[in-house]
């Protein structure tokens, strides 16, 4: 065979649509894959980003609440021992009524 029967018009167009439809397969496969990468990293630094967040409150907020709830619980015990010590001092200033 010579070289000149096996590069015919018809076999280079052959050649190129074969070419065209196996790169076009491949891309078909291919952006799928890719835009499921990006999606996966923007995914990942989501879920990166969420748990330096849930640390954060954990680390400082949740100590910062428990700092406070000791200081109210504190403040209660002192008045309700002012509180009693204003009824004894009450008591003791107004005698009660006997019938």
């Amino acid at each position: 065979m010579d070289v000149s029967q096996i590069i015919t018009v018809p076999n280079v167009i052959f050649t190129i649509i074969v070419a065209e439809k196996v790169f076009t397969i491949f891309n078909y496969f291919k952006n799928p894959q890719i835009q499921n990468d990006k999606n996966d990293l923007l995914l990942s630094a989501s879920v990166t980003s969420l748990k330096e967040t849930v640390q954060h409150i954990k680390d400082n907020d949740l100590h910062t609440i428990q700092k406070t709830l000791e200081m109210h619980e504190n403040t209660m015990k002192l008045l309700a021992i002012e509180a009693a010590k204003l009824q004894t001092i009450i008591d003791e200033r107004i005698p009660k009524k006997t019938n």
